[in-house]
């Protein structure tokens, strides 16, 4: 259907149809307003949005099973905050003619959520349907919304900048948790570790929990990585854990940029030569997902453990097994990083090698 780009001066409805356009109504200051609204008003504004044409307040008195006072009442104040209009209506008999009410508001708080998920899902959609490889372009999208997010509530840049002696991870992370609430995302304080977050949802795509759009999912990785890098820089490096039977749910796990590792700590502390530190294989170290302590370092009766030197890693995990009953079944849904890089079961482990074990969230 072709679209008509006249003037509105040369417009069918002529001139006097364009009265009151001349200021365009600002979505954020209307969805301001209607949070502040009594039970009331949104009752009243509801009932007067769903009527096609002018309603007057015998209309709405009636509807709503109130005295006209006190309809009258509450329509004052929703004309006032602009949310409802007030015009005369045609003259029908004798009398007074009466007044109309009218929004253009609307009504439903729930309707910036609806929105944003008709749109990411349009946008996802168009994504699978002509991009190559839809999954990296909505990761960039991700990054590119964390930008203009960031530039729209005037967050510095740190990406250049070094750490001071006072920095704090935790106190760094808390702020980066309510930028991410002010963004729609639901965020706690991780329940065990003072420098992590867990996201337990994400505010587009992802409506129904059990099937969240894995492009949605990207996009939010994207985003939660650059925000990292512009608000951390090099003062901290972040790692983002995905639950793999709960994909809505990750965690953000922020330290210290340029931090010694816990073997490199204890090799200083200890004196001993490089060489010697290497030959020592350093402890597994045991992540607690989720709301309780991790499977597997309760399976395994400790946190870390030193290990014996080991070629592979299902040598490492068969060794662990081995050594504590009820472990192997724990580790066999496990995924595990080497080093800070994820590998396979087959992965080949060096003298001095770092094993992450990543058991499912708590409750998975």
């Amino acid at each position: 259907m072709p679209t008509d780009y006249r003037a509105p001066r040369d417009c069918a409805c002529g001139p006097k149809g364009h009265r009151h356009d001349a200021r365009v109504p600002d979505l954020g200051d209307t969805l301001r307003k209607m949070a502040r609204l009594t039970s009331a008003q949104q009752t009243l504004l509801r009932r007067i949005s769903s009527h096609a044409e002018p309603v007057t307040v015998t209309q709405l008195a009636i509807e709503s099973d109130l005295h006209p006072n006190s309809v009258r009442e509450t329509l004052d104040a929703l004309v006032h905050l602009g949310l409802v209009t007030c015009e005369q209506m045609p003259i029908r008999g004798r009398g007074r003619p009466a007044l109309g009410y009218q929004s253009y508001t609307p009504a439903d708080p729930a309707f910036p959520a609806r929105m944003l998920d008709q749109v990411s899902r349009s946008m996802f959609a168009w994504l699978t349907d002509h991009v190559d490889d839809p999954h990296q372009a909505a990761h960039e999208m991700g990054r590119y919304w964390a930008d203009d997010a960031l530039a729209m509530m005037n967050v510095p840049e740190h990406s250049g900048f070094r750490p001071s002696g006072d920095f704090s991870p935790a106190g760094h992370l808390n702020k980066v948790r309510l930028f991410l609430i002010s963004l729609g995302f639901a965020v706690r304080p991780h329940p065990r570790i003072d420098t992590g977050l867990v996201l337990l949802g994400c505010p587009f795509g992802c409506i129904d929990e059990s099937r969240p759009d894995p492009l949605a999912l990207e996009m939010r990785n994207g985003m939660l990585e650059r925000v990292i890098e512009r608000t951390a820089g090099s003062m901290a490096e972040a790692r983002i854990m995905v639950d793999v039977n709960h994909p809505l749910r990750c965690e953000v796990i922020l330290s210290a940029g340029g931090a010694l590792t816990g073997h490199e700590r204890a090799a200083a502390a200890g004196g001993a030569p490089p060489a010697a530190a290497a030959a020592r294989a350093p402890p597994p170290r045991w992540i607690r997902p989720g709301g309780s302590i991790g499977a597997a370092a309760e399976a395994a009766g400790a946190e870390t453990e030193r290990c014996a030197p080991v070629a592979r890693l299902d040598e490492l995990t068969a060794a662990l097994a081995a050594a504590h009953p009820g472990l192997g079944r724990v580790l066999a849904v496990c995924s595990f990083m080497v080093d800070e890089q994820a590998v396979g079961a087959d992965a080949p482990l060096g003298a001095d090698a770092l094993v992450d074990v990543l058991p499912p969230f708590a409750g998975g």
